[in-house]
């Protein structure tokens, strides 16, 4: 005998897939800021280093959360996976700006073309298109 799911289960599947998918691509590229900025040279706090760490794994899940509007609730446009990865993306990573300036200027200046903090908001851009890419791919 057959079992079918029913639409409360599958959405439920599908949230969890897409969460589970941006949690681990977050959990996956801070572990890489974490591990990996030090062994380059660039000098972090240890803080900041876990605090951008988890801040990936919090975007992952709200993109991946997010994810189920394929319109938006009040205006009705469409929010295709190329608008609202990399709006959530630049949202995060606004925040890391205002709230880490001055670790991120000093930071930055480590790297001779990037001289400003606000060019992690390209990073947001590229990352948050990333995760909602590979959440949003059946």
């Amino acid at each position: 005998m057959a079992t079918t799911l029913t639409d409360s289960t599958t959405l439920r599947t599908m949230i969890l897939r897409r969460i589970v998918i941006g949690k681990v691509m977050g959990a996956v590229i801070g572990g890489l800021v974490f591990f990996v900025t030090p062994w380059l040279g660039f000098e972090m706090a240890p803080s900041l280093r876990l605090g951008v760490w988890l801040m990936y794994v919090m975007m992952g899940a709200m993109i991946g959360l997010m994810g189920l509007y394929d319109r938006h609730p009040w205006f009705g446009f469409a929010l295709p996976w190329w608008v609202r990865g990399p709006v959530i993306g630049v949202s995060f990573h606004l925040l890391l700006a205002l709230l880490a300036w001055e670790p991120l200027g000093l930071l930055m200046t480590q790297v001779p073309w990037f001289m400003s903090p606000w060019w992690v908001l390209c990073d947001g851009l590229i990352v948050g298109a990333l995760m909602d890419w590979a959440a949003s791919e059946k």
